[in-house]
């Protein structure tokens, strides 16, 4: 059985006044889908990894200090507990 076998099975089962929703959703779904599309094609490939490149370069030419990310990350947890830690930035 294909997917389009079993869609169909599906769509046999929703009621008439509900066939509009569902259309509606299958549009979304459409429209989302070429929204994915449009965004890899805009994200990836040769001018996406060049782009990444350039950004680790400028990030690693920076001179200012930097934080850990897992110092952030335990800080923010941390928030509104009994043990509150101190930021990251202040040691």
């Amino acid at each position: 059985m294909s997917t389009r076998d079993d869609v169909l099975d599906l769509l046999e089962n929703v009621p008439d006044e509900r066939l509009e929703d569902v259309r509606v959703y299958l549009e979304r779904l459409r429209q989302a889908d070429a929204a994915w599309q449009e965004w890899e094609q805009h994200h990836d490939g040769p001018e996406a990894v060049e782009r990444l490149r350039r950004a680790v370069a400028e990030a690693d030419a920076d001179d200012r200090p930097s934080v850990p990310h897992e110092l952030v990350v335990n800080w923010l947890r941390s928030w509104g507990t009994d043990e509150e830690l101190p930021s990251p930035l202040d040691t």
